[in-house]
């Protein structure tokens, strides 16, 4: 390498791990592939990741004993997520090698439901992780069930008497009643 020559890229893996059941799942890397059957290529037979298309969207895994995923072209890409079900009693670990974004990364909020998440991997509340709710904006985690977090419902610009926070490699269901985008300002220091 070339004297003075320095990169600022930075590349590394995160370790999810899916539980037994229902939870939110995000990758927050950009790899060489974001294609569901690179991502998980050998979950569980029986698992299934739902997506979001005006609904949730099944995409089994392993349902005609081929172990393929019913569209193992669905990708998951920085500020997105899903809902995975996990059918077996123990967890299983997922994971994403690949590049942290850096700079002004914006993703997306369309009017109604999504799946979303920060587009870094760190873990902290939603508010530090630079969302900034709008009225009628309503967050949902998974904790053995949907958990709402609206914002500004007492009108005091806030999430009530939680804020929701996600986990590196987590996504959540967000409805949006007017739309809008998540921006972030981040770099590696």
């Amino acid at each position: 390498m070339a004297a003075g020559v320095s990169s600022v890229n930075v590349v590394g893996y995160i370790n999810a791990s899916v539980p037994p059941g229902f939870s939110f799942i995000a990758n927050q890397l950009v790899g060489a592939s974001s294609k569901l059957s690179d991502l998980i290529p050998n979950p569980p037979s029986g698992t299934v990741l739902y997506s979001w298309d005006g609904g949730f969207v099944a995409d089994p895994f392993d349902q005609l004993g081929d172990s393929t995923w019913g569209n193992g072209d669905l990708t998951l890409t920085p500020g997105g997520g899903a809902l995975i079900f996990n059918p077996d009693s123990k967890n299983f670990t997922v994971t994403f090698v690949g590049e942290v974004k850096q700079g002004t990364l914006t993703t997306t909020i369309p009017k109604g439901f999504s799946f979303v998440s920060s587009q870094v991997p760190q873990d902290g509340d939603i508010d530090a992780l630079s969302y900034q709710g709008k009225d009628g904006d309503v967050v949902y985690l998974w904790d053995n069930g949907f958990v709402a977090y609206p914002y500004n419902q007492l009108g005091d610009d806030s999430w009530g008497a939680v804020t929701p926070h996600l986990g590196v490699g987590q996504s959540a269901l967000i409805f949006s009643a007017n739309g809008g985008s998540w921006t972030r300002n981040f770099t590696v220091q």
